[in-house]
């Protein structure tokens, strides 16, 4: 897929927002994890509603000139807890997928419309992730249909119905081709990529498996290749000219924890691509107010604390 707008010649670049892994519905206790973090279904939407607002303030405010031909919101997967493992069956809230999905859908359908009325076209791509499927063990066949990623992406697209600067594309395939003037790239949820160790995390299966994508892809005639590949999953920041992983919305948690997984705030990501120079911005945005110095997480804390106690 292409983008169809011009480049003003003065745009900084056309900018993507990169939201993957924001595991809504699940739970994250406070006591089991240091205090380091805190989520649920509320603090999910506010994290959400913060990448959003900060992302068009850092557009649209910290550069010069801004004038952009829209925004590309890359959706990577994860987008609800889904319950696929016996834990989360017993601590996500809301308990269903349905449920989580439902909900899912109408703050994503509020962040689309708030990004069109902040851009003048808005192009949601979507790919689904593991924990939306409705299998109790990953497939192969029909990976997109029986996913509830997918269907969260499609309330979303129906909520929008008619309006003339949304477009959406959500593939029936795990992963999705598009380009932008200046960068191809490829969008993927990244659980097919695993191993990794202690020193370099994940970066060495997702590198090598961007470059066994590229090299299978060169002989799909629908597929144009790649330069750069979207990956989230492994809920690790980290940003090149080849890949660019994503971190979470959910951020650490019990698992990461028990695996010994560097702390890591939860953090999305914002790109922006000119038709000149390729991409010029990689910028993390951090999910909670105030957050690399830890303040945000204290300050939701405290938040959920007085909450409990009304």
């Amino acid at each position: 897929v292409a983008w169809k707008t011009r480049v003003p010649s003065n745009a900084p670049g056309t900018p993507i927002l990169f939201i993957s892994d924001w595991h809504y519905g699940e739970t994250v206790n406070p006591e089991e994890v240091h205090g380091c973090n805190v989520y649920d279904y509320k603090i999910a939407e506010r994290r959400l509603k913060h990448v959003a607002e900060t992302a068009v303030s850092l557009l649209k405010r910290h550069l010069a000139h801004a004038d952009y031909p829209g925004i590309v919101l890359c959706l990577g997967g994860d987008m609800i807890s889904g319950g696929i493992h016996d834990e989360l069956m017993q601590t996500d809230y809301p308990h269903t997928k349905g449920e989580q999905a439902r909900q899912a859908a109408e703050i994503l359908s509020d962040m689309v419309a708030f990004l069109a009325d902040e851009f003048p076209q808005v192009v949601v791509y979507g790919v689904p992730g593991n924990h939306g499927r409705m299998s109790r063990k990953p497939r192969a066949k029909l990976y997109a249909h029986d996913n509830f990623d997918t269907h969260t992406y499609l309330m979303v697209e129906r909520f929008h119905r008619g309006a003339e600067n949304i477009e959406f594309n959500f593939p029936l395939a795990r992963e999705l081709n598009f380009e932008l003037p200046g960068r191809r790239f490829l969008l993927v949820h990244g659980d097919q990529f695993r191993g990794g160790d202690g020193q370099i995390g994940p970066m060495g299966p997702v590198i090598r498996g961007a470059q066994r994508k590229q090299f299978s892809m060169q002989y799909m005639p629908q597929m144009t290749g790649h330069e750069t590949m979207l990956c989230g999953h492994h809920h690790q920041w980290w940003a090149g000219s080849r890949v660019c992983l994503n971190g979470s919305v959910k951020g650490f948690d019990e698992f990461a924890l028990q695996i010994g997984a560097p702390y890591e705030p939860p953090i999305q990501t914002l790109v922006t691509v000119h038709p000149t120079y390729g991409i010029t911005w990689v910028v993390p945005i951090y999910c909670d107010p105030g957050d690399g110095d830890h303040e945000g997480t204290e300050r939701l804390r405290g938040m959920e604390r007085r909450e409990k106690e009304r």
